[in-house]
């Protein structure tokens, strides 16, 4: 039933009032009507219509020129949008490409990231390189500084030794020289 009244509603839409006009008695609609966007046929006073069609909508001549307005209105309203549809579609294709190349700068700062992070962990492995080195050569300098120490206490030590020697020997000598002296 809707299908039909889409039919009739597509039929007069395209019917223009003037542009037939049937002036025999009677006339044949046959079944290929009903699924036709054709013109619609006007039907005169006095004249016999056969159809071979299920079903057939007749439609009075206001209810004609009430339905050629709606079209009239609908094909405005299409131009009407067409700048907006346009208009949508362009920001549509713009946000496409900016997406694009939002992906692009996505993918190229994860290349740079990759690319920091692998320069990081090299620089890391070479301080920790260098750290290692620095400890070896801070654990060997420790190691010297240990040894000059001991070093330095043996030769006070000696050097206390020594004088204390050097103190006893010159009193031994003086306790000599005093007795020979005397």
């Amino acid at each position: 039933m809707i299908s039909k009244l889409l039919f009739l509603l597509v039929v007069l839409l395209n019917y223009d009032l003037f542009s037939q006009f049937n002036t025999s008695s009677s006339f044949l609609i046959d079944s290929s009507y009903s699924t036709s966007i054709e013109k619609p046929v006007l039907v005169l006073s006095g004249q016999t219509v056969n159809f071979e069609a299920d079903s057939i909508y007749l439609v009075n001549k206001p209810r004609f020129i009430l339905y050629e307005d709606i079209r009239h209105k609908l094909m405005n309203l299409d131009f009407a949008c067409e700048p907006s549809i346009s208009l949508y579609k362009e920001s549509l294709h713009q946000n496409i490409l900016l997406a694009d190349k939002l992906l692009d700068n996505s993918a190229n700062t994860q290349k740079l990231n990759n690319e920091i992070f692998t320069e990081t962990k090299l620089l890391l492995d070479q301080n920790k390189t260098t750290f290692k080195q620095t400890i070896s050569n801070l654990e060997a300098a420790q190691n010297n500084l240990n040894l000059a120490h001991d070093e330095l206490s043996n030769i006070r030590t000696s050097n206390f030794l020594e004088n204390i020697l050097y103190g006893t020997a010159g009193i031994g000598v003086g306790i000599v020289i005093g007795a020979i002296l005397k």
